[in-house]
């Protein structure tokens, strides 16, 4: 959609105080306006579905905040996809004739300028020092849209620091691989997650519970002798075209730039990539696009077997999309898919939750630990260290 806005078809429900619309695909969107929605109405609810089947909530609205809000209300969210948009009205009693919702305008508004680059300040908290050698010291580059960011809710239980695990941040320097806050940028008071640092994403935006945790975790566990540097650099609402080489965003000039500040002082192991929702339409020339941005990466960090480990989307976005995802070894060389199996939303449908960020971080470990297992195996070193 662009800038542009997208007019669902109105599809006739046959119950009252429902309207139903029908975008006629998967949108991308973060702004729905509503136009000559009942004027006394009691309550007023907006739902999304993939399928008529399954509805998430994404605004309520009782009687004063309708009255407050006139005849139009204007409703942001972050970074959504839809077919399906359902309105719920309830009239009031002295309203036997509710007016109908006349107009549902769906915007996917992206920024003004371009760039993407919004973080070049030197921000970070506590350095730690490295103890591994430059061979030992295993980097791994997370990028992607928001579910690589994450949305996720941070729980109690993940306040924890992973052992033998850093995080690199905007100072170059790295921290321990733990959640907490970004202690020279007050106004971030809540506690985020590993894509914190990332130079491309929004600072309005919540870093939830990142996957790169729990891979970190899991590596950890499974290689002795090695230790683990986080790089996460991944911007919500970002198509594959916005992260090509040279697209002007910014997105991969980041990415590399801060992956080979990093690699000053270790080794790239693997690219891991989460994104889809705003390309799920075009299922079938996502992965020839994901394959030239994977070969610029290799390229540019001299690399060129370097593992590319993607995931699917939640299993309520377009199947044939997901089902393209595992097809990437027929394309791309050096990679791997993990499933979406097991996973839920934080409630809208399009970002996952804390469980499912942890799973899909094992996953994305046991592919990488797979990756290398039959590499030493094939270099007749057995069950080495990596």
């Amino acid at each position: 959609m662009g800038n542009d806005l997208a007019l669902g078809k109105m599809v006739t429900s046959g119950d009252a105080g429902v309207q139903l619309w029908d975008l006629g695909k998967h949108e991308f969107f973060n702004k729905l306006v509503l136009t000559e929605y009942p004027e006394h109405a009691l309550h007023l609810t907006v739902q999304i579905s993939d399928d008529q089947v399954s509805w998430v909530d994404i605004y309520k609205a009782a009687s004063a905040d309708l009255v407050k809000g006139g005849r139009t209300i204007a409703i942001t969210v972050d970074n959504l996809s839809t077919r399906y948009i359902r309105v719920l009205t309830e009239p009031a009693i002295d309203e036997a004739e509710a007016c109908p919702i006349c107009q549902i305008q769906v915007y996917n508004l992206e920024s003004v300028k371009a760039h993407m680059i919004e973080h070049l300040g030197l921000y970070g908290g506590k350095p730690q020092a490295v103890k591994a050698s430059k061979e030992s010291f295993h980097l791994y580059l997370f990028i992607g849209q928001s579910n690589m960011s994450s949305r996720a809710s941070i729980e109690s239980a993940d306040m924890v620091a992973i052992n033998r695990a850093y995080v690199f941040n905007g100072r170059h320097e790295w921290e321990k691989a733990e959640n907490g806050l970004v202690d020279n940028l007050p106004q971030i008071t809540m506690i985020q997650g590993l894509n914190r640092y990332a130079s491309v994403e929004v600072s309005t935006k919540i870093n939830g519970y990142s996957m790169a945790s729990t891979f970190a975790q899991v590596i950890t566990d499974h290689v002795p002798g090695i230790e683990v540097g986080i790089i996460s650099n991944a911007r919500g609402g970002t198509g594959l075209a916005e992260w090509q080489k040279g697209a002007g965003t910014g997105l991969y000039e980041e990415a590399v730039r801060r992956t080979r500040e990093a690699m000053k002082s270790g080794t790239i192991k693997g690219i891991l990539w989460h994104q889809g929702e705003r390309d799920q339409n075009e299922p079938e020339s996502y992965l020839s696009n994901l394959y030239r941005l994977i070969t610029d990466l290799r390229n540019d960090f001299q690399a060129p077997q370097l593992p590319c480990i993607i995931g699917q989307l939640l299993h309520t976005k377009n199947a044939i999309f997901n089902q393209t995802l595992t097809t990437v070894t027929e394309f791309i060389p050096y990679s791997n898919w993990v499933s979406n199996e097991g996973t839920a939303s934080i409630g809208d449908g399009t970002h996952m939750d804390n469980a499912s960020q942890k799973l899909l971080g094992q996953r994305y470990a046991e592919r990488i630990l797979e990756h290398y297992s039959n590499e030493l195996a094939a270099n007749g070193k057995g069950n080495a260290s990596l």
